[in-house]
């Protein structure tokens, strides 16, 4: 972490004991739209840490905060409302991106409690069925690997401790997504050899890693209080996709959510989400499909002048502390990075 960064997670701590980011929400950011990304909530933490798996008392002090600050609204509502301009109060959105059955083990049993609405986005492709994204794969890999080291690319790795594991795999996330998408299962593959385990590790239904079922969004569903979105098929990084990839990818997700659910699908979630992981031929794909609003991970509020299809959100991933959560979610940390980042003006 750097200084600057610092700083700003300690100025974070001091704002939310006193409860200011509530305060200037309240006062300066009330008309800004609030939408958190979450993806796993998992009971016990990873054997290998992973910033995507958020353990379940985190994620249960998150939604009671926000169920009493803030109004929690459904994603197609928070659209309504911010094309319609009538977000007068602190208003949130919560979404998750892929797709994990423990959405619906873990999550789900927290958000009914306090009737908070949220849109799972689908990586339609592991739905019902037992094969992993590529980034689960990695991290079971090396959680089940007793080597010790690692050569790949070019750079020897210590995986001798989780810590180190966490590490190697950051890094080597970094790595696959430079590659073409439909490259990286056989390097991961090329990795589990490497590492002496199974090209396809074994793991139990039970596992945090395992995608959601029919019955599971079925009975999400009929809650009332759970809607879904597309997340391409195979979460590939569209940007790194040709024209007619992106729209296989794309619509082909769209299609597996409507017979999933039974409802058109009218929101979707670029995988990664930064401004480079998509581009002007995704969105005209978007456009001429059945989606009404498309959300990016890029972080800040959404206003009225918000494109619909590059929403904005905040990521919740293991590593926020509660303060922090605090100061992000009512904008606060945003507008921070935003004065601290401001050049400074010449002196005469």
């Amino acid at each position: 972490m750097t200084l600057k960064e610092s700083l700003l997670w300690l100025g974070a701590g001091v704002a939310s004991s006193v409860g200011l980011p509530r305060f200037l929400h309240s006062h300066l950011f009330r008309n800004q739209l609030s939408i958190l990304t979450y993806h796993a909530v998992v009971r016990e933490p990873l054997q290998v840490p992973d910033w995507c798996f958020l353990d379940e008392q985190r994620f249960r002090k998150q939604i009671e905060y926000v169920k009493r600050h803030f109004e929690v609204v459904p994603i197609s509502q928070a659209v309504a409302m911010l094309t319609a301009g009538s977000i007068a109060n602190r208003t949130v959105a919560i979404t998750f991106d892929d797709g994990y059955q423990n959405n619906y083990e873990v999550a789900f049993p927290i958000l009914a409690k306090y009737e908070c609405p949220a849109t799972i986005f689908l990586s339609t492709k592991y739905i019902n069925s037992n094969e992993l994204p590529w980034f689960c794969k990695l991290n079971l890999a090396l959680t089940l690997s007793r080597k010790r080291s690692l050569s790949w690319g070019g750079t020897d790795f210590n995986i001798s401790t989780s810590a180190q594991k966490a590490k190697a795999s950051l890094a080597l996330h970094k790595s696959f997504k430079r590659h073409h998408p439909y490259a990286i299962d056989g390097l991961v593959a090329d990795i589990c050899r490497t590492l002496e385990v199974a090209a396809e590790p074994k793991f139990s239904f039970g596992s945090p890693y395992h995608m959601l079922r029919t019955d599971a969004i079925q009975a999400m569903i009929s809650s009332g209080l759970i809607t879904f979105g597309a997340h391409t098929h195979s979460h590939s990084i569209l940007s790194q996709l040709l024209p007619g990839e992106q729209q296989d990818e794309i619509l082909g997700s769209l299609r597996s959510v409507e017979q999933l659910t039974g409802e058109v699908c009218r929101f979707f979630a670029y995988p990664n989400g930064s401004p480079n992981d998509y581009d002007r031929s995704s969105i005209a794909v978007l456009e001429s499909s059945s989606i009404q609003a498309a959300v990016s991970t890029i972080a800040g509020p959404n206003i009225g002048n918000t494109p619909l299809f590059e929403l904005r959100r905040y990521g919740v991933g293991s590593d926020l502390n509660f303060s922090s959560f605090q100061s992000m979610v009512h904008h606060l940390t945003y507008r921070m990075k935003q004065l601290s980042s401001r050049p400074r003006p010449a002196h005469a």
